[in-house]
């Protein structure tokens, strides 16, 4: 139960809970000793586990960067395919280079206008 914004418990969980604060207290005692005793071997887990945390780090950057990679690929491509499909059907089969294509069409300079729903240029 809450009185005046504190926690006031009744007797027997108020003595429930020291009991668990003590036997707590006694565990971190316990563990503090162990530690103490074997500190080499925890000190070389500790550094065991900052090595393999910053190993899964590594791995998970890796795969983001691989599927970064790969959508972009697959963009690039879409492109390529794309260019290649035009060269086909307007350009009546012709050969270009990526970079040849897009200086010579691409970077065409021009206006258009749209005048009774038709495309002038």
């Amino acid at each position: 139960m809450i009185v005046e914004g504190n926690r006031v418990f009744g007797e027997a969980d108020s003595i429930e809970l020291k009991q668990c604060k003590a036997r707590i207290n006694k565990c971190l005692r316990q563990q503090k000793a162990i530690e103490k005793e074997h500190k080499d071997d925890f000190t070389r887990l500790k550094r065991y586990l900052k090595e393999e945390k910053r190993i899964r780090g590594k791995d998970k950057v890796y795969r983001i960067d691989t599927e970064l990679d790969q959508i972009r690929t697959c963009s690039k491509m879409s492109f390529v395919n794309l260019c290649s499909l035009f060269l086909t059907k307007c350009m009546n089969h012709e050969k270009f280079e990526l970079m040849t294509l897009f200086e010579s069409i691409f970077q065409l300079g021009g206006d258009s206008f749209v005048s009774d729903g038709k495309k002038d240029n």
